[in-house]
């Protein structure tokens, strides 16, 4: 019995999309099952940087990289018509946090979203946390990325984490504090889990608002919360 899948396309119950998330960015911190999809999988798509993260996990698959959601997308469909039948997309941190697996399950997905199978990663926001040694607990997790965010809501909370983009990353977020007379601390990690990765602690205030600030995310915790 053949089922409908997603918008376009109509297959077989045993062909199967797994959206692999690979973590804050080194093959250490990839975990077993996502090593065991890689290893399976017929095809592997993803970004140049997650490429170069399995590049030491023995695959046969066939290994192509995109720039654009849109090219994925393609090159998903094409695997599809070509009979394709275990495709392991790639994705940073864990895909379900601000990450593509809400694209592809809308895109691809049929209604009982059997199809599409999810392998969490660590999540940058937990990787952050981490190396600052405070606890998750009571976090607020948002997204300022590709978006204007109403602060309403956030500015209030003890600790926050946000998922930036190039436009509205930590100076715009210290900012928003410092408009409504608050002073918390701001964390920025950059580049997390590379070899150029950088932590900054910083009192809002006291933030480099000059400073160009790489692929990042955020963390807002008030004094009063910060745990030393």
């Amino acid at each position: 019995m053949r089922k409908q899948w997603g918008k376009y396309f109509t297959w077989g119950a045993d062909k199967m999309i797994t959206i692999v998330g690979l973590g804050p960015g080194q093959s250490k911190y990839l975990t077993n099952e996502a090593i065991a999809m890689i290893e399976s999988a017929s095809v592997i798509y993803g970004a140049k940087r997650h490429i170069d993260i399995i590049s030491d996990i023995k695959t046969k698959a066939s290994k192509s990289s995109y720039v654009k959601l849109g090219e994925l997308s393609a090159m998903i469909s094409e695997s599809i018509t070509k009979g394709y039948e275990n495709i392991a997309v790639l994705a940073s941190g864990d895909p379900s946090l601000y990450g593509i697996a809400k694209y592809l399950m809308d895109k691809f997905a049929g209604e009982d979203k059997q199809e599409v199978e999810i392998v969490p990663g660590i999540s940058s926001v937990a990787y952050l946390f981490s190396k600052i040694k405070q606890s998750m607990n009571d976090i607020y997790i948002t997204s300022t990325h590709g978006k204007d965010l109403s602060f309403d809501t956030v500015i209030n909370m003890d600790k926050v984490a946000y998922v930036t983009d190039s436009n509205r990353g930590p100076v715009y977020i210290a900012n928003r504090y410092l408009d409504a007379g608050l002073d918390p601390y701001i964390i920025v990690g950059e580049n997390l889990a590379y070899e150029n990765e950088r932590i900054t602690l910083s009192k809002a205030s006291k933030l480099d608002k000059e400073k160009y600030y790489d692929m990042n995310v955020v963390i807002v915790i008030k004094e009063d919360a910060y745990e030393r």
